[in-house]
Protein backbone atom coordinates (compact mmCIF):
# COMPACT_ATOMS: atom_id res chain seq x y z
CA UNK A 1 0.00 0.00 0.00
CA UNK A 2 2.95 2.56 0.50
CA UNK A 3 4.73 1.80 -2.68
CA UNK A 4 0.76 2.79 -4.58
CA UNK A 5 0.78 6.06 -2.34
CA UNK A 6 4.44 6.83 -3.09
CA UNK A 7 3.75 6.05 -7.04
CA UNK A 8 0.41 7.95 -6.82
CA UNK A 9 2.35 11.00 -5.01
CA UNK A 10 5.32 10.80 -7.92
CA UNK A 11 2.51 11.03 -10.27
CA UNK A 12 1.17 14.09 -9.13
CA UNK A 13 4.26 15.59 -8.24
CA UNK A 14 5.01 15.21 -11.53
CA UNK A 15 2.46 16.28 -13.62
CA UNK A 16 1.73 19.38 -12.10
CA UNK A 17 5.34 20.46 -12.48
CA UNK A 18 4.67 19.84 -16.23
CA UNK A 19 1.02 21.86 -15.91
CA UNK A 20 2.50 24.80 -14.33
CA UNK A 21 5.63 25.11 -16.71
CA UNK A 22 3.74 24.58 -19.58
CA UNK A 23 0.87 27.31 -18.42
CA UNK A 24 1.08 30.53 -20.56
CA UNK A 25 -1.42 33.69 -19.90
CA UNK A 26 -3.45 34.19 -23.37
CA UNK A 27 -1.56 37.66 -23.71
CA UNK A 28 1.72 35.45 -23.62
CA UNK A 29 0.55 33.11 -26.00
CA UNK A 30 -0.74 35.67 -29.06
CA UNK A 31 -3.69 36.15 -30.34
CA UNK A 32 -6.43 33.27 -30.45
CA UNK A 33 -7.04 32.09 -34.10
CA UNK A 34 -10.33 31.08 -34.45
CA UNK A 35 -11.41 29.07 -38.11
CA UNK A 36 -14.94 29.07 -37.41
CA UNK A 37 -17.92 30.72 -35.44
CA UNK A 38 -18.65 29.15 -32.24
CA UNK A 39 -21.86 30.16 -31.19
CA UNK A 40 -21.86 28.16 -27.94
CA UNK A 41 -19.19 29.72 -25.92
CA UNK A 42 -20.34 32.65 -23.72
CA UNK A 43 -19.81 36.27 -23.91
CA UNK A 44 -20.33 37.61 -20.70
CA UNK A 45 -20.29 36.17 -17.41
CA UNK A 46 -24.22 36.50 -17.45
CA UNK A 47 -24.42 34.29 -20.25
CA UNK A 48 -21.81 31.72 -18.42
CA UNK A 49 -24.00 31.50 -15.86
CA UNK A 50 -26.95 30.77 -17.87
CA UNK A 51 -24.39 27.95 -19.78
CA UNK A 52 -23.68 26.13 -16.37
CA UNK A 53 -27.50 26.01 -14.82
CA UNK A 54 -27.70 23.99 -18.34
CA UNK A 55 -25.02 22.13 -18.24
CA UNK A 56 -24.90 21.19 -14.38
CA UNK A 57 -27.37 19.21 -12.02
CA UNK A 58 -28.99 19.92 -8.96
CA UNK A 59 -26.18 18.09 -6.72
CA UNK A 60 -23.34 20.32 -8.38
CA UNK A 61 -25.36 23.49 -8.37
CA UNK A 62 -26.33 23.00 -4.40
CA UNK A 63 -22.39 21.95 -3.85
CA UNK A 64 -21.45 25.25 -5.69
CA UNK A 65 -24.05 27.24 -3.55
CA UNK A 66 -22.49 25.75 -0.28
CA UNK A 67 -18.78 25.76 -0.90
CA UNK A 68 -16.36 28.03 0.75
CA UNK A 69 -13.65 30.23 -1.36
CA UNK A 70 -11.18 27.15 -1.00
CA UNK A 71 -13.34 24.65 -1.47
CA UNK A 72 -14.55 25.43 -4.68
CA UNK A 73 -11.78 26.25 -6.40
CA UNK A 74 -9.57 22.90 -4.75
CA UNK A 75 -12.85 20.74 -5.81
CA UNK A 76 -13.80 22.17 -9.18
CA UNK A 77 -10.35 23.54 -10.68
CA UNK A 78 -9.29 20.66 -12.25
CA UNK A 79 -12.51 19.62 -13.37
CA UNK A 80 -15.36 22.06 -14.11
CA UNK A 81 -12.83 24.68 -14.23
CA UNK A 82 -10.51 22.82 -16.88
CA UNK A 83 -13.95 22.54 -19.16
CA UNK A 84 -14.14 26.19 -18.73
CA UNK A 85 -10.70 27.19 -20.01
CA UNK A 86 -10.76 24.40 -22.61
CA UNK A 87 -14.23 25.20 -24.04
CA UNK A 88 -15.33 28.69 -23.12
CA UNK A 89 -11.54 30.37 -22.78
CA UNK A 90 -8.74 28.90 -24.70
CA UNK A 91 -10.98 28.34 -28.20
CA UNK A 92 -11.89 32.18 -28.81
CA UNK A 93 -10.61 35.35 -27.69
CA UNK A 94 -14.01 37.73 -28.59
CA UNK A 95 -15.77 35.61 -26.19
CA UNK A 96 -15.67 35.43 -22.64
CA UNK A 97 -11.76 35.84 -23.12
CA UNK A 98 -11.90 39.26 -23.91
CA UNK A 99 -14.28 40.50 -21.07
CA UNK A 100 -11.37 39.72 -19.13
CA UNK A 101 -8.39 40.46 -21.35
CA UNK A 102 -10.19 44.16 -21.22
CA UNK A 103 -10.52 44.01 -17.10
CA UNK A 104 -6.97 43.48 -17.43
CA UNK A 105 -6.84 39.49 -16.75
CA UNK A 106 -5.10 37.52 -18.29
CA UNK A 107 -4.49 33.75 -17.35
CA UNK A 108 -6.97 31.58 -18.19
CA UNK A 109 -6.76 29.55 -14.90
CA UNK A 110 -7.59 33.25 -12.92
CA UNK A 111 -10.66 33.54 -15.46
CA UNK A 112 -12.42 30.00 -14.79
CA UNK A 113 -11.77 30.45 -11.06
CA UNK A 114 -13.42 34.12 -11.46
CA UNK A 115 -16.93 32.38 -13.60
CA UNK A 116 -16.95 29.45 -10.97
CA UNK A 117 -16.99 32.53 -8.16
CA UNK A 118 -19.45 34.48 -9.77
CA UNK A 119 -21.54 31.79 -10.42
CA UNK A 120 -21.71 30.66 -6.80
CA UNK A 121 -22.29 34.16 -6.10
CA UNK A 122 -25.24 34.12 -8.98
CA UNK A 123 -26.47 30.89 -7.17
CA UNK A 124 -26.65 32.86 -3.81
CA UNK A 125 -28.57 35.98 -5.36
CA UNK A 126 -25.68 37.81 -4.64
CA UNK A 127 -23.89 40.63 -7.27
CA UNK A 128 -21.05 39.76 -8.19
CA UNK A 129 -17.99 41.79 -10.01
CA UNK A 130 -14.52 40.91 -11.61
CA UNK A 131 -11.66 42.33 -10.23
CA UNK A 132 -8.43 42.16 -11.14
Amino acid sequence: MTKLLIVVFVILFCSGMVYSSSVATLSEAGPLVDDFTRTDIPATLEECYAALDTLLDEATKEDIKTSSGDELIGNYHFGLGMWIRNNWIYPAADKIAKVFLDAGIDHPDDMSSIILEGYRSYLNGLAYEITP
